[in-house]
């Protein structure tokens, strides 16, 4: 299989690489930076797909944090993360069902409220890096054989200093998020899927690769930090077990 991947530069694209070489995977890679490839670019996203014939288009790059970014400079985010997902769509779907699109989503794009949220739960985006990538996310969506991921993952050893002690959510390190993606590519599924671990507070997985991490609460930072955005992740497991039982959606190419 061959692999275009977006945002080469990134957190995730660089994970998946080294997951492909630690599992001796026989995919072809082209990993392709914003320098290389401009995804707002509808000629270059063309001139990349057309000359590598990828079949998938992994759809890594993005505008992420921080969050405050994408309330001070909303155009780069609609143009980054919206135009920039929809062109990568439209390629994919001009190339007649030979290039699959990928597309990396987020947990954000849930209300945060409750927790548990499933594939088919309420979507209701909670910042504007949220609302963006739900945006990119419709466009994806709108292709029959894509494959949606969102994800909640970050970087190991936990980054910040301090974590939230109440707020819930189903983080991956990068690393075995890279390898749970590979194998959902692997898959041939199509459709939308929670990528995740188990549900914890943001302190309590922070503490496991930074033990000196410190704690703090979300009245500290604003409303905007969900209380809890955890996601079952039951379908992810399905798939990954290869259950016999687990109806794929319908692909039409």
């Amino acid at each position: 299989m061959k692999i275009l991947i977006s945002g080469g530069e990134g957190l995730l694209a660089q994970h998946i690489i080294r997951a492909s070489i630690i599992s001796r995977t026989k995919h072809k890679f082209i990993i392709l930076t914003h320098n290389q490839m401009n995804v707002r670019n509808h000629g270059e996203v063309l001139r990349a797909v057309s000359l590598h014939k990828p079949d998938v288009f992994l759809h890594c790059a993005a505008m992420t944090i921080p969050m405050d970014n994408h309330n001070y400079w909303q155009g780069m985010s609609i143009n980054t993360n919206i135009i920039g997902s929809a062109v990568p769509a439209i390629v994919c779907h001009n190339s007649g069902g030979r290039t699959r699109l990928v597309y990396i989503s987020t947990d954000f794009v849930y209300p945060g409220t409750d927790g548990y949220y499933t594939e088919q739960s309420p979507l209701q985006p909670i910042n504007n890096y949220a609302k963006s990538k739900l945006a990119g996310e419709m466009a994806a969506q709108m292709l029959p054989n894509s494959l949606i991921l969102r994800c909640a993952f970050t970087e190991c050893p936990f980054r910040h200093p301090k974590a939230f002690i109440d707020c819930f959510k189903s983080y991956l390190y990068a690393d075995m998020a890279a390898v749970f993606i590979l194998e959902l590519i692997n898959s041939g599924y199509a459709g939308v899927v929670n990528v995740g671990g188990n549900r914890s507070t943001v302190y309590d997985f922070a503490k496991e690769s930074r033990p000196d991490v410190g704690k703090i609460t979300r009245a500290e930072v604003g409303t905007w930090i969900p209380r809890d955005i955890s996601m079952v992740t039951l379908l992810m497991q399905r798939i990954l077990k290869n259950d016999p039982t687990l109806q794929y959606p319908e692909r039409r190419d």
